[in-house]
């Protein structure tokens, strides 16, 4: 037999495959996915072709990484992973964020506690715990401005321990550091009101500042506390009084009226040197007192 034949596969090939009786296979490799249609004619030993071709309808799936559904789900999963890491990047920086707050905070607030001791120590004499002469500036000038305009009074009461350099002498530092925080302690007791103010001055030397206070109240609250000191009967040897006592100047002065706070410590320190000179251990009243 000499039939031929002649093969095409729409979609892949552009032109009839001829071939004889001898080769009736025909093979396609790397078909994309889609459909064909196979066709297949023959001729007679006389060459005539047959006017109709057998036709075969072939459909190639696509592998399932070609499909619709698996790229819509390899979509989905590449929008998940990255919400997934869009959200764990977001809750990673939102604790980054809190935890730099609270860091924030907690260093906001120890500076804050550093500032505030620092401030009360840049305020507190470190011997005995009461005002030093800084605060004893600022509180003196401050109640001096509010008196200007209440029209109040304010009084001062400047304080020496009695032969304390002998006591030191006596007894050692130590002992007189000691002595020091107890008057210390007994003059703040008598400086018990929110307006009033013990700080040291200087030495064994302290300043007790009461606003509100006439020159005869505050008197009279000096004399209590030479008598309160007296009551302690603190030894010292080297006092003609065989004890601790206190000499004390006091004075008094009405903003309104003039002067300045600084004619108040002078007069109140006058006031203290004469009681000195009185013999110690007594409260004296500056003169003139404007009261």
């Amino acid at each position: 037999s000499h039939n031929r034949y002649a093969y095409r596969l729409q979609g892949f090939d552009r032109r009839w495959v001829e071939t004889d009786a001898e080769h009736r296979v025909a093979t396609y490799t790397n078909l994309d996915a889609g459909d064909y249609v196979f066709e297949v004619k023959a001729a007679s030993d006389e060459g005539v072709w047959s006017q109709e071709a057998a036709r075969l309808e072939i459909r190639i799936l696509p592998p399932f990484w070609q499909t619709w559904w698996f790229r819509v789900l390899a979509t989905a999963a590449v929008l998940g992973v990255l919400a997934t890491a869009y959200r764990l990047r977001v809750r990673r920086l939102t604790r980054l964020q809190q935890e730099l707050r609270r860091l924030v905070a907690e260093r906001t607030r120890e500076l804050e506690e550093s500032n505030a001791k620092l401030a009360a120590l840049s305020t507190t004499d470190s011997l005995t715990g009461i005002g030093n002469r800084r605060s004893f500036d600022a509180a003196l000038a401050s109640e001096w401005r509010r008196a200007k305009r209440s029209g109040q009074p304010v009084a001062l009461a400047m304080l020496d321990v009695d032969h304390f350099k002998a006591y030191n002498d006596h007894y050692g530092h130590q002992s007189g550091d000691a002595c020091l925080r107890r008057v210390a302690e007994l003059i703040a007791a008598h400086g018990r009101r929110t307006t009033d103010v013990a700080a040291r001055y200087g030495g064994e030397e302290f300043a007790l500042l009461l606003p509100g206070m006439d020159a005869a109240q505050a008197l009279e609250l000096a004399e209590r506390l030479c008598a309160d000191l007296r009551a302690l009967a603190l030894p010292h040897a080297s006092s003609p009084h065989g004890i601790i006592t206190l000499s004390i100047g006091v004075a008094a002065l009405h903003p309104q009226f003039g002067g300045t706070a600084e004619l108040l410590v002078q007069q109140a320190d006058q006031a203290l040197y004469r009681a000195k000179d009185s013999g110690r251990n007594r409260a004296e009243l500056a003169q003139p007192a404007n009261v």
